[in-house]
């Protein structure tokens, strides 16, 4: 019998396969090395895949794993970490019927006997409700609340001292879209934009939506849509996993990944998986076109430039920045979103090189890389936290969570020098169950 080979034998990528067992509900302490920076105080929320398992069945995507939502809170020098399952309705119910009874992006649900392909059909008109709420990606804050999101129109409103799931709240009955991306853009004054896809005068029309900022009170009684635009291929709409903005625009990415709404229609009553759905315009060239899977995470940071004054807007030239595969790239946000920046940092995403799981700073002035590695460890996405009287751009710490590769139960909170990106400290907790790799998350500092 021919013996299997590991051909990516620097990278484990079992960390994203495991299932958390048992929610730390009470705030645990962990081991600390180095020395917390004083100023850094604040509660960092995370979100991600958290259990693969329903009973004796498995999920089939990564993607459809139970949302798993981790606070890594900071004060006087000190760490405590928690975990707790996000309570969305997609969850109550399987756990109570102990079997996947809701269809996600890439595993069909058992067969409902009380669900005729009647009740299906009606469901297709209601997104809200009859696709799954399972929101594992990310968590935004709207004003003092903060919120959990996936790609479909439902949020789920979560306490970040406890982690409570406080309420749910289905986006089509205040703006009507049927969906939305998983990453909103947050800006300085509080306003919140997101881009979705919503059905306007009988078209299906890609949207920029806007949920002005209030300090108290329901930021989404007065959202409204600030820009629409027909998508290139009508019944066929863009995936759309994030978008740009800056001071006058809004950046939207028509990639040729796209969602068939026909295909959609027809997979939600026969119930077929999300994933199903999908159809690729082969007229456009990608590295999905290489049988290599290292290539899928050669993509390099690239910066595109338009000009503005030239009267054809299709000519944009791209230019890459950093010679070096990256994903997830953060930057100092709350200064300099929509505005130009030089630092962005991000994790390294190439599975055959020898320093896999890596940190990365990139000078985009420069081209100029920065790296931190250790081995068996892999790192969330980098959020930068800005010193209080910080006079540069990388003045301050970027802090990450880490699991680590060979110890399933060992979770950690890493310190970073944003400048050079040294270690300052980290804490280590070791969990009760398998602490799974999380996706993205938001830092919510302590109020003077």
């Amino acid at each position: 019998m021919e013996k299997e080979v590991n051909l990516y034998p620097n990278c484990e990528s079992t960390v994203w396969l495991r299932s958390c067992e048992e929610e730390i509900i009470q705030p645990i302490k962990g081991t600390i090395a180095g020395e917390i920076p004083h100023w850094l105080r604040g509660t960092l929320i995370r979100n991600g895949p958290g259990s693969l398992k329903v009973g004796s069945m498995r999920y089939k995507h990564l993607f459809d794993s139970a949302a798993l939502l981790h606070r890594f809170a900071i004060q006087d020098g000190e760490v405590t970490y928690q975990c707790r399952f996000l309570q969305s309705s997609t969850y109550k119910r399987n756990q109570t019927a102990q079997r996947i009874v809701v269809t996600e992006f890439g595993t069909a649900a058992t067969p409902d006997p009380c669900h005729s392909i009647f009740d299906r059909f009606a469901s297709i008109f209601k997104p809200g409700e009859s696709l799954t709420d399972n929101a594992m990606i990310s968590v935004y804050p709207f004003g003092d609340e903060i919120y959990a999101f996936t790609e479909g129109p439902v949020i789920h409103r979560i306490d970040p001292t406890t982690l409570d799931t406080l309420n749910r709240r289905n986006l089509t009955e205040c703006i009507a879209i049927l969906n939305h991306t998983s990453h909103p853009h947050v800006m300085q004054n509080g306003d919140v934009y997101n881009v979705g896809m919503s059905v306007m005068a009988g078209r299906i029309k890609h949207v920029v939506v806007k949920f002005p900022y209030l300090d108290k009170g329901d930021m989404f009684a007065n959202a409204e849509v600030v820009g629409s635009i027909k998508p290139r291929w009508s019944f066929h709409p863009a995936y759309m996993h994030t978008f740009g903005i800056t001071e006058n625009y809004y950046i939207i990415v028509e990639q040729p990944l796209t969602i068939s709404l026909m295909l959609m229609a027809r997979n939600q009553l026969i119930n077929q998986p999300l994933v199903s759905s999908l159809k690729w315009f082969q007229d456009y060239e990608t590295m999905q076109t290489n049988p290599d899977y290292a290539q899928y995470f050669r993509g390099r940071p690239k910066r595109l430039e338009i000009d503005l004054r030239q009267p054809n807007l299709t000519k944009i030239k791209s230019r890459i920045l950093a010679d070096i595969g990256c994903e997830t790239p953060r930057l100092h946000y709350e200064k300099f979103n929509g505005r130009p920046y030089r630092y962005f940092y991000a994790i390294g995403s190439e599975v055959d090189v020898e320093h896999t799981g890596s940190l990365i700073k990139v000078d985009t002035k420069t081209g100029e890389i920065l790296m931190w590695w250790e081995e068996n460890s892999y790192p969330s996405e980098p959020i930068f936290v800005p010193k209080p009287d910080a006079k540069d751009e990388d003045d301050g710490v970027i802090i990450s969570a880490v699991v680590c590769g060979n110890d399933e139960r060992r979770v950690s909170l890493l310190i970073l020098n944003a400048k050079d990106l040294k270690e300052l400290a980290r804490t280590t907790f070791k969990t009760p169950s398998p602490a799974p790799k999380c996706l993205h998350g938001w830092f919510i500092p302590t109020k003077e």
